[in-house]
């Protein structure tokens, strides 16, 4: 596990446990699993992958838009959990750049998480993070 994987590991367990909100076990790993898994497809390019994890009807049909970008840094700076454990804002900051220009950018990108108990998944809701 990577330096920011086990940063943001500790985050989300202090969240809930702060949160004071009922979330069972099995769903915090899961919660965990999931923004773990969605990190590593973002920082490894891995666009289709990355998008997997909203649900169907959401996800992107054309991914040529990230073609040429090369992630260099992808950095929590925050989460916040809804009192009902259903909702999950976290905040990331992500360093990339553009192979047709070499200049290197960031984003803050505001991802929505929201679990579905019927499914008992976590999705994002928020899309693809949006390189400019």
């Amino acid at each position: 596990m990577s330096r920011y994987g086990a940063i943001a590991t500790l985050l989300v367990f202090g969240v809930l446990l702060l949160a004071g909100c009922s979330v069972t076990p099995d769903r915090q790993t899961q919660l965990d699993d999931t923004l773990r898994a969605y990190e590593r497809a973002v920082r490894w390019g891995e666009f289709p992958a990355a998008a997997a994890f909203a649900r169907p009807q959401a996800r992107p049909k054309d991914f040529t838009r990230f073609a040429h970008i090369k992630i260099t840094a992808y950095d929590v700076a925050g989460l916040q959990l809804s009192k009902d454990g259903e909702h999950l804002t976290q905040i990331v900051k992500i360093s990339y750049y553009d192979t047709d220009y070499m200049v290197e950018k960031s984003v803050v990108d505001r991802q929505e998480w929201e679990y579905d108990a019927k499914e008992a998944h976590w999705y994002i809701t928020s899309g693809l993070p949006k390189f400019k």
